[in-house]
Formats: structure tokens, C-alpha cells, sequence
């Protein structure tokens, strides 16, 4: 039964990942079709496509999603639109992934509320985004404005996505991001300098979106030799307080005994111990 399910699962992450895909190639079909028509130059091409995918998208979405999403009938439902699927994807790959509420056994309810959770806060976060920050995106009064409106998601969007274990969902991902980053760069009278910071972060969504497995591999590598030096860290730390310790208690026996014999053993000893020290803190100088 729970294989049947995952089975399911895995599908309509397929039929969504299918759907994207044909969106996606759609614009790059209509755009070549209208470029080798020789009427429109590549951006032409590509805003004339986009601007029929999302117009096609909000017929089919508007009686939907309309009233939940608050949409305005106007340049930013789209947006709005792929703000609200991106998050919700987000925030269920990622509950998914730490079994917030199935305690790891992969139950039916489990997943039933994760997904609920992650169409409410979906719904939240986009239904009561402030509209100045959706013209903001569409019309940023600086390249910096741009690059923090559209960087610090991206950002997060890498962090939550190197912990997101299936492959089509990381895809997806990118893939809406990508999406959403054209329609930037296609919508609206922008400046150049702002149409380069998106197209910038369009390359790097298309980067990680052919290449999330290689950056991935190196992300874990990374994190595993981080782990490792913190755990090795902390044991020499541990390791150090203990000898210092040694060093102290030996110091005291030292100063109380009064056989010559054993002082010479016993600071012989301590030597040792402060050698092994200064060898593992890297402290040359160290001398109780």
C-alpha cells in the first residue's frame, strides 16, 4: 500500500513536471517559429511567446484560483500564479524530506497534511503579499533593488533544495524559477541594466537546473568535510581540556612530593603531556 502510494506521488510529480516541460518548449517553439519568420528579432519572439502562455495559463487558472490568490486581472496574477505552485512545491519537498508529521513512517495522513500545510501557507504567503512588491519585480527602481528581490529567493530556494532528496522536484524547482525569472525579464518597460541582473540569475537557474547533481555532490562533499573537522574539533578540544588537566594535577604532586627520584619521573611526564599539547593546539609557546 505505501509503495502504491509513492507510486502515485511520484506520478503527479511527473504529469506536473510533464506540463512545465511542454510550457516550457512551447516558448521556445513559438519563439523560433516567429524568429525564422524573419517579422521580430529574439526578444520579440520570446515576450510574444511568454505573453500567450501566461494569458492561456490565467483562463485556465482564473476561475480556480482566482479569488484565493486575489487576482487583479492584470500583469501580475502570473506572476502570482507561479509564486503560489513554486512555494508550494517548496514547502511540501521540504516537509516531506524531515517527516514533520508522520514521525518518518511515511503514513497517508503524513502526507495529506504536508501537502494541506503547503497550500495554505502558499495561499498566505501570495493571497497577502503587499502589491508593491509585486510592481517592484516587474518595475525595480535599482539594479540592487532587482538583485536582492530576485537573489535572496534564489538563495533560499539553494539551501532548501540541496535538503530536497527527489531529483524531478529539484528540477521542477528550477524550472518554475526559470519561468518566472523570463517572464520578469519579458514583462514591462525594464531598464537594461535590471533586465541583465534577471537574465544573469536566469543563466544560474538554468545551471542549476542541468547541473543540480554535480553542484549537489559537491555541496555534500563540502558539508561532510565541514562535519568532519567540527567533530574533530570538538574531540581536541575535548582532548586538550583533559591533558591540561593531567598537566595541572601533575604540577601539584610535583610541588607536594619530595623524593628526587620520583619529582624527575613525574616532570618527565608532565614534558610529554606538553609536548602532545602544543602539538595538537599548535600552540609552540605553551608553557604552565
Amino acid at each position: 500500500m505505501k509503495n502504491k502510494r509513492g507510486e502515485i506521488k511520484n506520478l503527479s510529480v511527473k504529469v506536473l513536471w510533464g506540463i512545465v516541460i511542454a510550457v516550457a518548449l512551447f516558448i521556445v517553439i513559438y519563439s523560433a517559429v516567429q524568429l525564422f519568420s524573419g517579422d521580430v528579432d529574439l526578444v520579440t519572439a520570446t515576450e510574444n511567446s511568454v505573453n500567450v502562455v501566461s494569458a492561456f495559463t490565467m483562463k485556465v487558472a482564473y476561475p480556480l484560483f482566482g479569488a484565493i490568490l486575489g487576482f487583479k486581472a492584470n500583469e501580475f496574477d502570473f506572476l502570482k500564479f507561479l509564486a503560489f505552485i513554486l512555494l508550494t512545491i517548496i514547502i511540501v519537498s521540504t516537509m516531506d524530506s524531515v517527516n514533520l508529521f508522520d514521525g518518518g513512517s511515511g503514513s497517508k495522513s503524513g502526507e495529506w497534511i504536508n501537502f494541506s500545510v503547503g497550500i495554505i501557507v502558499g495561499i498566505i504567503g501570495v493571497r497577502f503579499m503587499p502589491d508593491n512588491l509585486w510592481s517592484s519585480l516587474t518595475a525595480p527602481s535599482s539594479a540592487l533593488i532587482a538583485t536582492i528581490l530576485i537573489g535572496l529567493p534564489f538563495l533560499a530556494m539553494f539551501f532548501i533544495t540541496m535538503k530536497i532528496k527527489r531529483p524531478l522536484v529539484v528540477k521542477l524547482v528550477w524550472l518554475l524559477y526559470l519561468v518566472f525569472v523570463v517572464y520578469l525579464i519579458t514583462s514591462g518597460d525594464i531598464e537594461k541594466e535590471i533586465k541583465l541582473v534577471y537574465l544573469i540569475f536566469a543563466i544560474l537557474a538554468v545551471v542549476m537546473l542541468f547541473a543540480e547533481g554535480f553542484i549537489r555532490v559537491l555541496w555534500l562533499k563540502q558539508s561532510s568535510v565541514s562535519a568532519l573537522q567540527d567533530t574533530l574539533g570538538l574531540r581536541n578540544s575535548e582532548r586538550l581540556a583533559k591533558l591540561e588537566g593531567r598537566i595541572n594535577d601533575l604540577t601539584d604532586t610535583i610541588d607536594k612530593t619530595r623524593s628526587v627520584n620520583l619529582k624527575k619521573d613525574l616532570n618527565k611526564l608532565k614534558g610529554e603531556l606538553i609536548e602532545e599539547y602544543k602539538e595538537i593546539s599548535g600552540d609552540k609557546f605553551y608553557n604552565p
